[in-house]
């Protein structure tokens, strides 16, 4: 019904607008009608409806800026991600879970594996000859589907040369672009296995010295 009161409101306005430009009288009847009621009702609605937009656009306007700093933080979050992983120390990978392909490796496994990012990306660490017993690496597998994380786990790898380095090996199962994954981290240890096992010697020597020298004081 309000379209068509609406349609009766205008032109008497415009009726009442034109009779006092000419300082006609006024039709009793616009300004006693109906009409004015009309209008009010009218304006209150149009008012309500514009403060409905309004509070939409701030909507609106809030959760574009909501989106804007989300998406900014992903940006930022990937960044540190992806500068953490290549500059870090120890060797870091990346591999599919269901093949044990590598996704990525960085530079720390470039010089503790001695195997490029070109040569190891598409291929497994068994192809590399990383894991020198192939039920060691078996068994790491199990451990990681049961508990999805594996912290600090000595293993013993192998490198381009041949060469064999203690490790401790720490990995966890992620989803990453729809995929289940290996994020993985090696740290060398064979410089403190080394350390701990020349000083386990020493030790050693020096109790059989002092056992050497009890017996020859008792025996004389």
């Amino acid at each position: 019904q309000t379209p068509r009161r609406f349609g009766q409101v205008v032109p008497a306005v415009e009726q009442h607008a034109l009779a006092v430009t000419r300082e006609d009288s006024v039709e009793p009847s616009i300004l006693r009608g109906p009409y004015v009621g009309e209008l009010e009702s009218l304006r209150g609605s149009l008012g309500k409806m514009i403060g409905m937009l309004e509070g939409r656009y701030a909507d609106l306007q809030e959760s574009e800026s909501r989106h804007r700093l989300l998406a900014e933080t992903l940006r930022e979050s990937d960044e540190k991600f992806s500068k953490a992983f290549r500059s870090g120390p120890d060797a870091m990978t990346i591999s599919e879970l269901a093949t044990g392909r590598y996704l990525e490796v960085n530079d720390g496994f470039e010089r503790l594996f001695g195997h490029t990012r070109a040569q190891a990306l598409g291929r497994t660490s068994l192809e590399l000859g990383i894991w020198p017993d192939p039920a060691g690496r078996n068994r790491f597998l199990e451990l990681l589907r049961t508990q999805r994380v594996v912290r600090d786990l000595e293993v013993v790898s192998r490198n381009r040369r041949g060469e064999e380095s203690a490790c401790l090996l720490s990995a966890e199962c992620l989803e990453l672009a729809g995929r289940n994954c290996i994020v993985s981290v090696v740290h060398d240890v064979t410089d403190r296995k080394r350390a701990e096992w020349e000083h386990a010697r020493a030790v050693a020597r020096e109790r059989l010295a002092r056992e050497e020298f009890t017996q020859r004081l008792i025996s004389s």
